[in-house]
């Protein structure tokens, strides 16, 4: 109802604490969230709903699964852009973002504390909180780079995070897409 251009953008809350966050929520850019660029491109900011909810299933045995069909927000950058989140419990957030277009991918992970390689992986990172860490792992079919960026300032709006407990650090993750091999990233 803010007309955010976030379709498809998740956070992701340990014991908690805010790890992964939002500060897109009080900012009007797509690269504030947690979510895809598609050649350089983001959601427009929606004037009705551009993203669809597939499915939002609460399965036994703690597994909750939805999926968000985000392609029309994304204006004709992609045949199809669309975010599986599946939680298992307490113990993980598998995305699974399945992306076809032509043009390079910047995943966009917008970290809660600081973010710090995971040693010897290229593809690995931890959010360190107060009190938790989370590990980060991404997996994709063909070559891609992640990239540490420095940290973000929360009090240029005065609202929102300005008041949290949290610190903002952006991650990346660049990729050229394949359709039969989705970008999933393990926390």
């Amino acid at each position: 109802h803010h007309n955010q251009p976030d379709t498809g953008s998740f956070f992701c809350d340990v014991r908690g604490e805010r790890l992964l966050i939002d500060p897109g929520y009080y900012k009007d850019r797509p690269e504030h969230h947690c979510l895809p660029l598609i050649g350089g491109r983001g959601p427009a900011a929606p004037s009705t709903w551009t993203g669809r909810i597939l499915a939002c299933e609460d399965r036994s045995h703690g597994l909750h699964y939805a999926v968000c069909d985000a392609t029309a927000a994304y204006a004709g950058a992609a045949n199809r852009a669309q975010r599986h989140l599946l939680l298992v419990a307490d113990k993980a957030l598998v995305v699974l973002d399945d992306i076809v277009a032509a043009a390079p991918v910047t995943a966009q992970y917008q970290c809660g504390g600081p973010a710090t390689a995971v040693p010897g992986a290229t593809a690995a990172w931890f959010i360190q909180g107060q009190q938790v860490r989370l590990r980060a792992d991404v997996f994709c079919g063909g070559p891609h780079e992640r990239a540490l960026h420095p940290e973000r300032s929360l009090h240029d709006v005065h609202c929102g995070y300005h008041f949290a407990d949290c610190r903002w650090f952006p991650v990346t993750v660049a990729y050229r897409p394949q359709p039969d091999a989705p970008l999933v990233t393990v926390l």
